[in-house]
């Protein structure tokens, strides 16, 4: 990679014409060093990751898109792999905060626990992380590959009770595959520990709704909360890759505090959705016609047409989808 011979990131190499307006690229493994965060073993994991935006508009030019590439540079498979996203949101105030999910659309959520909030003030934004595509385990019979999605989605506080931080490399992993620190379970119903129905998804309810399992209707007490989403298990054999794409969307307005309903954050996702789906093309709009100039006497005469082989408004007749208005119901909008 030489960006002085024009190199360039790209979002996806085997799809030709669609860049981001900033793409941050770099790499890290783990080997080479003490795990003095997990305790664990090396793995033998090389990790390429790709950070990028669009400037928009609308709501696109505030959301950020993440692609990390997996490779096992080892000579062992892995087994029993899990890929997970880890966010700690200090939404605002780090310390009063709540967080949720919708698992069918893959979506963790953050949002304040209190109604005003001690660095945004009343009625604070709600941020959300989407898992679109998790780790690919085999094809279909017609060879189309198969996606993982969110498998899981946990929480835990910013301290070391049974809930609290992991501290050692079975703990990391426990809370990626599904259980608490002590080995048991996630569970539905009160704060995800101790129940008797185990559960993949904690807090999926929306907080508007008092009928559905939320930190508002558990009335919980708001703290630093760090969230996860995980996708698992499957394998990864020596010499192969595998990745994951998220999308980081956030909304500031249309929220009603306190217990604020998901909706307006649903929206959002659902245009960084429609970006994901059409691989990250946006519109390209409509081709600028050619132009040619002739001088008179004290006058222009300026022709224009469209070019029928090569322009995209031959005819004046341009018509493209909008995959993110698609996406918000309208039909036919071109």
């Amino acid at each position: 990679y030489d960006p002085t011979v024009g190199d360039y990131p790209v979002i996806d190499s085997e799809i030709e014409g669609v860049y981001a307006d900033q793409m941050i690229w770099w790499m890290f493994n783990d080997k080479g060093n003490v795990h003095t965060e997990t305790g664990g073993e090396a793995i033998g994991l090389e990790v390429g990751a790709l950070a990028f935006a669009f400037a928009t508009n609308d709501e696109v030019n505030n959301m950020t898109f993440y692609k990390y590439k997996v490779n096992n540079k080892s000579v062992q498979p892995v087994d029993s792999v899990f890929f997970g996203q880890w966010v700690d949101p200090d939404l605002g105030n780090y310390d009063d905060d709540f967080v949720g999910c919708v698992p069918e659309e893959g979506l963790g959520i953050v949002y304040n626990g209190t109604a005003v909030d001690g660095q945004y003030g009343e009625n604070p934004p709600m941020l959300g992380v989407d898992f679109f595509r998790g780790p690919k385990v085999g094809e279909d019979e017609e060879g189309n590959p198969n996606y993982l999605g969110m498998s899981a989605f946990v929480y835990y506080d910013n301290d070391f009770s049974v809930r609290g931080n992991p501290e050692n490399a079975s703990h990391f992993y426990g809370y990626l595959a599904g259980v608490w620190k002590d080995g048991t379970p996630f569970t539905c119903g009160g704060n995800g520990y101790g129940g008797d129905e185990g559960c993949d998804y904690i807090f999926p309810g929306d907080p508007s709704n008092p009928d559905e399992w939320s930190e508002c209707s558990e009335n919980n007490t708001p703290f630093d909360r760090r969230f996860l989403q995980s996708a698992g298990p499957f394998r990864l054999d020596p010499g192969a890759s595998n990745d994951v794409i998220v999308g980081a969307v956030w909304v500031n307005e249309g929220l009603q505090y306190p217990c604020p309903s998901f909706d307006a954050i649903l929206q959002a996702d659902r245009k960084a959705q429609a970006l994901f789906d059409n691989n990250f093309k946006l519109k390209d709009g409509p081709d600028a016609p050619n132009m040619i100039i002739r001088e008179l006497d004290q006058e222009l005469i300026l022709a224009l047409w469209n070019d029928t082989l090569r322009s995209n408004n031959a005819f004046e007749a341009y018509s493209e989808i909008d995959p993110v208005l698609e996406a918000q119901g309208f039909e036919n909008f071109t």
